[in-house]
């Protein structure tokens, strides 16, 4: 088995069940040998490399709420390569993808 343990929680139709594996019954009987990845490719900046992983962990100090706070609100409009807009719900997400959809110039083709 591979997988983060720090992402989002599983999604339950189930307001009152949703478990993640490791919380299962059966998880401790299982014997899995855990190996953690430490060493981390995609980001160079040591600054960021600690805000994310404090991030993870739930334990954003005063200085990255600053560092993420500054990066609010910004008008992106003349950037040709604009940042990932995260959303909470799939509905806000299809509403961005349609306003940017809807900008581009020209005939839409299915």
């Amino acid at each position: 088995m591979l997988g983060d343990f720090l992402q989002l929680p599983p999604v339950s139709q189930n307001e009152n069940y949703s478990r993640f594996c490791f919380e299962s019954d059966i998880w401790h009987d299982l014997k899995i040998k855990v190996c953690e990845l430490k060493q981390i490719y995609r980001q160079q900046d040591p600054r960021l490399v600690t805000l994310l992983n404090n991030l993870r962990l739930g334990m954003l100090t005063v200085d990255d709420r600053l560092i993420l706070e500054s990066r609010m609100n910004l008008d992106h409009s003349l950037l040709l390569i604009k940042p990932t807009l995260l959303t909470t719900h799939n509905y806000l997400a299809e509403e961005a993808n349609q306003r940017e959809l809807s900008s581009i110039p020209g005939k839409s083709f299915s």
